[in-house]
């Protein structure tokens, strides 16, 4: 917002490709009304759209590493299963949209069959079905990368 000629920070936008997803308002403005914060949600998603419109891209995002042997989907997050220099130990990684790994489970294999998985600190409390989910896909792309002389 525009204060006597200066920038007063009102909230936030979350956007993506153009598309506002997302709106918040800081402390001394949430309390406006509904039909207001609307009218306002509209005009930031107009200036998104034309920003995006006149060709202003994202930076491109780096590939995963070349050592991913597969990635899955669970629950909205994606999952690269990575092996290391030990041949019956990979890791299971959550990747970010900047296809960073970051470890949340060591995996111990017999050529793809996983035979143990210990979550590593701070994953610990992770759901016992969602672990479930971890290991039947990664057990899955380590099958096939064995099966394919690659681990």
């Amino acid at each position: 917002m525009d204060y006597n000629g200066h920038p007063v920070k009102i909230g936030y936008a979350v956007h993506s490709g153009g598309v506002v997803r997302e709106v918040g308002w800081e402390v001394l403005w949430s309390e406006q009304t509904d039909a207001w914060k609307a009218q306002q949600r509209s005009q930031i998603a107009s200036l998104f759209a034309v920003w995006h419109a006149e060709g202003v891209r994202e930076a491109p995002t780096p590939s995963l590493p070349s050592s991913v042997v597969g990635t899955f989907n669970v629950d909205g997050f994606r999952f690269a299963v990575e092996p290391t220099v030990a041949s019956e130990h990979a890791v299971l990684s959550v990747v970010n949209i900047e296809n960073v790994l970051t470890p949340v489970a060591d995996l111990l294999h017999d050529a793809g069959r996983i035979c143990g998985m210990a979550t590593r600190p701070g994953w610990k409390g992770t759901p016992e079905e969602r672990r479930r989910l971890w290991r039947f896909e990664s057990e899955a792309i380590l099958t096939r990368a064995a099966e394919r002389g690659l681990i």
